[in-house]
């Protein structure tokens, strides 16, 4: 099913899959082939990353719970170097992208399937932000474990500049709490509010 995938993205030998209990039969029928086949793997030097069942559970809450408040019911299954989360919309099965440090999501007009084998391949840079990463890659010679992730310092909603001096590496859990409770901060300020400071207990 994802063999088109897997011949054009190889997955990256140092990560191997770690088999778990968890129960498989709690996600979606749309999503549960993906996850028997892809779980727990990095591809092209952590530019990519599939999720356990465990955190497709994890990163699914973040998302619906926190940054969406129970309006939406989406499961996220895999992130890309950067920290945007990827996951399916379980009332169409088309393809979420959603970043943390804006935050908002966009809407993919195609299944899982689909999107491995060919979305991913025809829009590169909208997807995995390769030429951001080469960027980056020039200024740090960090490995990218499969559980980090390069953020922004300062997220875009706090007026943060998207470019290469506001990122640093971090682990992929941090950021999208951190994000979430930055975003909680603010988000209901008016237009226009000067913020001098956030503090994070």
């Amino acid at each position: 099913m994802f063999e088109s995938f897997l011949k054009k993205l190889p997955k990256d030998l140092s990560v191997q899959v770690k088999k778990t209990s968890d129960d498989i039969d709690i996600l979606p029928d749309s999503l549960r082939n993906f996850i028997e086949t892809l779980w727990w793997y990095s591809f092209w030097n952590g530019v990519y990353r599939t999720f356990t069942i465990s955190e497709v559970l994890k990163y699914s809450k973040y998302g619906n719970e926190l940054f969406f408040g129970h309006t939406k019911k989406y499961y996220f299954f895999w992130s890309n170097w950067n920290g945007c989360l990827f996951g399916i919309d379980v009332e169409d099965n088309e393809i979420i992208l959603f970043e943390p440090e804006t935050p908002e999501e966009y809407k993919i007009p195609c299944n899982i399937v689909d999107f491995h084998n060919n979305e991913i391949f025809n829009n590169p840079e909208a997807i995995l932000r390769l030429s951001f990463l080469a960027e980056w890659k020039k200024k740090s010679n960090s490995i990218l474990d499969r559980t980090q992730c390069i953020w922004y310092k300062k997220p875009l909603f706090l007026w943060g500049t998207d470019s290469i001096d506001n990122l640093e590496l971090t682990d992929l859990e941090v950021y999208i709490s951190l994000a979430w409770q930055l975003w909680n901060a603010v988000k209901d300020l008016p237009e226009g509010t000067e913020i001098w400071k956030i503090s994070i207990e």
